[in-house]
């Protein structure tokens, strides 16, 4: 009977154990529920934070694979997000760039981050300037990949091009240099920013209804133009509005009219 007893208190005390442990196991479950739905919210939140960007923002792998991309820098390079996906780094660069491309990701943005000006290129090969700001992904220690924030600084270079430009035109134009010799270098500074194949300056008489070129370059016209009446002319209504005009010839005769 005292081995009976000693037996059933053994067994007693074991499902007492075992209770215990399915107790903390069922308690681990919950917690481990809890950790996995906060993980999921914080995906959800991280993902609708990436894709509210207004930046392009993709996650891509050691070796340039981009697995993750938002609709600004699918916008940003011209493709779709679908399209992006699969797509390597050498895909968004000129040729030049990409033949470096394997050991600059490895060695620098995968393990340490960079943020340095390059030129991209889009789906139709178009060129622009990015500045790119990279954050290494680690796992157990080891570098899995790369998070990747592109912006399209071309407004910004535009801008400092126009300011050395005009900058470069002020200074000479305070010098003691000529008239003569100032339009050429006028000319030749605006082409730094625009077209200037076709290209004159003109200056308006005091009562406005002539205008006099100084300097006049047109292809088209082998002896240049030296003065013309105002009325009519295009240059009289840029003058006058102080703004710049896009017109093509339809436009014009349909203003002349």
């Amino acid at each position: 009977m005292e081995d009976k007893e000693i037996t059933k208190e053994q067994l007693t005390n074991k499902l007492v154990k075992l209770s215990q442990r399915i107790a903390e196991l069922e308690k681990s479950v919950v917690e481990y529920q809890q950790v996995e739905e906060s993980l999921r919210e914080s995906e959800e939140k991280f993902r609708t934070l990436v894709e509210m960007a207004s930046d392009c923002i993709h996650i891509e792998t050691v070796e340039g694979c981009i697995l993750e991309c938002n609709t600004a820098g699918a916008k940003m390079f011209g493709y779709t997000k679908e399209e992006m996906i699969g797509l390597t780094i050498a895909n968004l660069v000129p040729e030049e760039f990409a033949k470096k491309l394997p050991k600059v990701v490895t060695e620098k943005e995968a393990t340490q981050g960079i943020f340095v000006p390059r030129i991209s290129k889009k789906k139709d090969d178009t060129l622009i300037p990015v500045i790119i700001s990279t954050a290494p992904v680690i796992i157990d220690k080891k570098p899995q990949g790369t998070i990747g924030l592109y912006r399209d600084i071309t407004e910004r270079k535009h801008s400092e091009q126009l300011n050395t430009v005009l900058y470069n035109i002020s200074k000479v134009a305070n010098s003691d240099i000529s008239l003569d010799r100032l339009y050429p270098i006028i000319h030749k500074e605006l082409g730094a920013i625009i077209d200037t194949t076709n290209f004159f300056i003109a200056l308006f008489s005091e009562k406005k209804d002539k205008i006099f070129f100084p300097y006049y370059i047109d292809e088209r016209v082998k002896s240049p133009v030296k003065e013309k009446d105002a009325s009519g002319m295009l240059s009289a209504y840029i003058e006058k509005t102080n703004k710049s005009l896009l017109v093509n010839f339809k436009q014009i005769k349909k203003m002349v009219a």
